[in-house]
C-alpha cells in the first residue's frame, strides 16, 4: 500500500500554514524588507541574508538596527512592508504545484480545511483571494488571534480547540523548522513541504514526512483509495 494512503485513514482536518505552503511568496516579503529597510533606516540587506518568519518583525528588526524598537515602531514599520509586500505580490502569486486539486481532493474526503498562520488578516484574506481559495477554508487562525508566534505551539492547539479535535485527528502541512516545532509542539504530525527548507532540516525538526509538493503527494494517495473513515 502507498505510505501516505494510512494516513487519512483516521483523519478529521487537515491544517495548512500559509507561506510557502499554499504559494511561493518569500521572494516578495525579502524584497519589501530590502526596500523598505533601505528606505526608513539606511540599512542595506544583502541577498540571501534574510531569513523571513510570519510574526517576527520585531525580531528582525531589532537585528537590523542593533537595539530595542519600540512597539510603535515595530507596528509602523510592519504596516508600511506590508502594503509594500502587497504591490510586489499582487498579480504574481501563484499555488504550490498540486494545491487546487488537493484541496478538492481532501474536500471529497470530507475533511475540514483550517489555515494556521503567522500573518495578520490582511495578507492572509490577500493570499487566498489572490489564489482563488477564500471559500475552502473551514476555519482561519491569524496572528490576531494568538499571543506567542511559531514555534509556540499556541497557534496550533487553538486551532484544535476551535475544530473541537485532539492532535491524533488532524494533519498538519508546514514549510520551516519553526512551523513544524509549533505543530509537534501540539502534540501533531506534520507532512513538511520541502518549498523552502529542506528535507532534513525538516525531518530533524520534527516532521513525520517530507513532500515537494501537493502535486506530488496527490499522484500517490489517487493510487490507491482512501478507507472511508
Amino acid at each position: 500500500m502507498n505510505e501516505f494512503v494510512p494516513i487519512y485513514a483516521g483523519l478529521k482536518a487537515v491544517l495548512f500554514d500559509m507561506d510557502g505552503v499554499l504559494t511561493h511568496n518569500a521572494q516578495f516579503h525579502k524584497q519589501a524588507w530590502r526596500e523598505c529597510a533601505g528606505q526608513e533606516y539606511g540599512v542595506l540587506i544583502e541577498e540571501g541574508s534574510l531569513v523571513i518568519h510570519a510574526g517576527h518583525t520585531w525580531e528582525i528588526l531589532q537585528k537590523l538596527l542593533g537595539g530595542p524598537v519600540s512597539r510603535e515602531e515595530v507596528r509602523r514599520f510592519h504596516d508600511l512592508k506590508e502594503h509594500r509586500y502587497r504591490e510586489l505580490a499582487r498579480g504574481n502569486l501563484t499555488p504550490v504545484p498540486g494545491l487546487h486539486r488537493y484541496l478538492e481532493w481532501l474536500k471529497e474526503q470530507n475533511l475540514k480545511l483550517a489555515l494556521v498562520t503567522g500573518s495578520d488578516q490582511i495578507n492572509a484574506r490577500f493570499v487566498l483571494e489572490s489564489l482563488g481559495v477564500e471559500e475552502v477554508f473551514d476555519l482561519k487562525v491569524t496572528a490576531e488571534h494568538f499571543q506567542a508566534g511559531k514555534p509556540s505551539p499556541e497557534c496550533y492547539v487553538l486551532a484544535l480547540n476551535k475544530l473541537g479535535l485532539t492532535p491524533g485527528q488532524v494533519l498538519v502541512h508546514e514549510d520551516s523548522p519553526g512551523g513544524v516545532q509549533a505543530a509537534t509542539g501540539a502534540g501533531c504530525r506534520v507532512m513538511a513541504l520541502e518549498t523552502t527548507t529542506s528535507a532534513r532540516n525538516l525531518l530533524q525538526h520534527g516532521a513525520r514526512w517530507t513532500i515537494p509538493d501537493f502535486e506530488t503527494l496527490l499522484s500517490s494517495l489517487q493510487a490507491t483509495p482512501v478507507q472511508a473513515h
